[in-house]
């Protein structure tokens, strides 16, 4: 995963080609989780399925979303 520097208080990323489109990733981690992340599917952007706006919060928040990123992106 491509992570882009942060101005705010998200961050900003491009899933690898190889990992589920963003809206499923996004759909996964709401499903298994609970967490709510942002896809940028459908937004005037070059290939806009293929990124997140993850944001930034506590530190053993951003920890479990870290964890559970992983998982999804590995099955």
């Amino acid at each position: 995963m491509t992570v882009y520097e942060p101005c705010a208080n998200f961050v900003f990323c491009r899933l690898p080609d190889s990992a589920p489109s963003g809206p499923e990733v996004a759909k996964r981690l709401f499903v298994r989780d609970k967490l709510l992340v942002k896809h940028c599917a459908g937004k005037s952007m070059a290939e806009g399925e293929r990124y997140l706006r993850i944001a930034s919060r506590t530190v053993p928040e951003n920890k479990h979303l870290v964890a559970s990123l992983r998982t999804v992106l590995e099955t």
